[in-house]
């Protein structure tokens, strides 16, 4: 019994949560689920869809893209040895300073577009007119500008919403936002639409197409994916491909910075090395004609002189060596104005010194990278100071160190020479005077020829010197990112549905109003005798001999019910009240009182509106 009470309790919940929620408000859900699907179709037909744009990068690392002419030669001169930092490349790629470089090029800090009754569609590189703007009032950035053409020598040029003026072509106009200069250039399609133009800030449209731009590594190789979403294709590739090109280029002359200056140091000690050879070798021709010595001296000297030949060769080769170090320390003693790039120069005497000098070049040129998106002061750069400072300390001492280590050496030739000398004491003075002077001849010979194949080597460097990345794939763009309607329509129809229950759920929640015999029960315990439904047409009388309509059976219902209640009673009595007039007193207390009436009890109405009596 509790289980049948339970199940059929069950279903009148269901009933009344759909007639209340549902049924009543069915046109409601009906409007809601059409005015979002409308919307959704809406959407498509006016969406701008966009383009991804890629691109593939190949970063060279120390083993990466090597050739037999090209970089194996650099690494045999000791000007291929940097190592590359994925991370560092693209903070460079994505660096304001190169972007700045791409909207100077492409002119991306005016945006075009043609102007439409919904949507306006935006042109790159088909646009009819370009314009260069001067002295823009800043607070007109990021306004919107309408062009049109008037009889094609003319241009009617003004704000969107505010007043036009006539401007000619080529010819720089001074208006009350600025100074403008409209160029025509002849383009596929006519300038027969109005064209908005919006103008931006170079600064802040740099980091705008910064942050739209993606640059990410592909695996664990050397290859970077440059993308980014742009509505017009033509200028999301024009973007990549030429900021590609910066990049490459920058690359470039970073690496040319260390050739240059070695370059500057080889050809200013060349030519004071040529001018000092030059009096090497009249002292040579002078002493040779006042002393008629003939042309080839050697062929008199005796075989036993070629230990001396020997000892007087290595000392040639450490005075070079002494020569070049000198220089050298010379020129980093002098160097105070900060880190900048040294001579890159072989063969100091010393490997660890070489090696040491080509450090403190990468970190110079590393420090200058860096300063392109930092300030001197960043926690990098300053740590890089210290490594340069630390380095530069090391490689004086270290030349130092070679300086001694090389005197030492000819201090012990002098020796050995001092004693070959004595045991060749029978050799005229004038071989002997001679000797020197070809000796101080040689050094200086080796040390020009030296310096001439490092100045033609470096030379060759800069000719052959490649980026340090090569474009693998172009920027391309692919099929434009649109909007399914498959997708879009289902959520505009449930988004739809969803207000429409969300409006319907808060009207319920706020409806205080008691509408239904469910109220009522809810409300109070006094049980519900009947309920008469309001009729379309409007009738005092609702009920009458024969009558079958929904009103009149109620009202029997409701005669039932009452004697129900009643008991039988033999004259009852019942009071038909409300709160207010006009809800049905007299209505409900006539037609009830027919209802009595048509089942043979004799009955009477009598009317208590003692307020308003009628």
């Amino acid at each position: 019994m509790n289980t049948h009470t339970t199940s059929s309790g069950a279903a009148p919940d269901l009933r009344k949560f759909l007639g209340r929620f549902v049924l009543r408000y069915w046109a409601v859900y009906m409007a809601a689920m059409i005015v979002g699907t409308v919307a959704g179709v809406l959407v498509l037909r006016y969406h701008s869809p966009t383009y991804l744009i890629e691109a593939g990068l190949l970063i060279k690392g120390e083993q990466t893209g090597r050739d037999l002419d090209g970089e194996l030669l650099l690494e045999d001169l000791g000007l291929n040895r940097s190592s590359t930092n994925l991370e560092n490349e693209i903070q460079i790629l994505k660096s304001r300073s190169l972007m700045l470089e791409v909207i100077d090029e492409l002119g991306l800090d005016v945006s075009y577009a043609w102007e439409g009754r919904v949507r306006h569609t935006e042109i790159f590189d088909v646009t009819p007119i370009t314009v260069d703007t001067f002295a823009l009032d800043d607070e007109l950035w990021e306004q919107t500008f309408r062009v049109r053409s008037i009889d094609g020598q003319m241009l009617g040029f003004g704000m969107v919403g505010g007043a036009v003026l006539t401007v000619p072509f080529d010819s720089l106009v001074e208006t009350p936002w600025g100074a403008f200069r409209f160029r025509y250039q002849p383009s596929e399609i006519p300038f027969g639409k109005p064209i908005l133009l919006r103008f931006h800030p170079r600064i802040e449209r740099a980091r705008e197409l910064s942050r739209a731009l993606q640059v990410n590594p592909i695996g664990e190789s050397n290859m970077l994916r440059l993308s980014i979403e742009d509505p017009v294709p033509e200028r999301g590739e024009a973007l990549i491909n030429r900021l590609m090109g910066r990049y490459n280029a920058a690359s470039v002359a970073d690496k040319q910075q260390v050739g240059i200056n070695t370059l500057t140091f080889v050809g200013d000690r060349l030519d004071y090395l040529a001018a000092d050879l030059l009096d090497v070798e009249k002292s040579v021709e002078n002493y040779k004609q006042s002393r008629n010595i003939p042309g080839n001296l050697a062929e008199g000297i005796p075989v036993w002189m070629r230990q001396q030949e020997e000892a007087e060769q290595e000392r040639q080769r450490l005075e070079t060596s002494l020569a070049m170090a000198t220089r050298l320390r010379a020129v980093l003693t002098a160097d105070s104005l900060g880190p900048t790039l040294w001579p890159d120069l072989m063969d100091l005497g010393s490997a660890e010194a070489t090696d040491a000098v080509s450090q403190y070049n990468e970190l110079v040129l590393k420090r200058q990278q860096l300063l392109v998106t930092a300030t001197p002061q960043s926690p990098v750069v300053v740590a890089l100071d210290q490594q340069l400072g630390n380095l530069g300390s090391r490689i004086r001492d270290n030349l130092d160190l070679t300086i001694l280590t090389i005197s030492q050496q000819i201090q012990k030739i002098d020796q050995k020479l001092s004693g070959i000398r004595s045991r060749i004491q029978i050799l005229p003075q004038q071989e002997r005077e001679l000797t020197e002077i070809l000796r101080q001849q040689g050094i200086k010979e080796n040390l020009y020829l030296y310096l001439l194949e490092k100045r033609e080597e470096t030379a060759l460097s800069l000719a052959i010197t490649e980026p340090n990345a090569r474009v693998i794939d172009v920027a391309r763009a692919g099929p434009p990112i649109t909007l399914s309607p498959f997708t879009l329509l289902p959520v505009g129809l449930f988004g739809g549905l969803f207000l429409a229950t969300l409006v319907v759920a808060i009207r319920e929640m706020l409806n205080d109003k008691v509408q239904t015999e469910e109220d009522i029960r809810e409300l109070c315990t006094i049980p519900v005798s009947g309920a008469v439904l309001k009729a379309r047409l409007e009738a005092h009388i609702a009920i009458s001999a024969g009558s079958r309509t929904p009103q009149a059976e109620m009202f029997r219902l409701l005669r039932t019910n009452l004697q129900y209640f009643t008991n039988h009673a033999p004259c009852p009595v019942t009071l038909i009240t409300s709160s207010t007039s006009g809800e049905g007193k007299t209505f409900t207390a006539v037609n009830l009182g027919i209802a009595f009436a048509l089942s043979g009890k004799r009955t009477a109405v009598v009317g208590l509106d003692l307020r308003k009596p009628r």
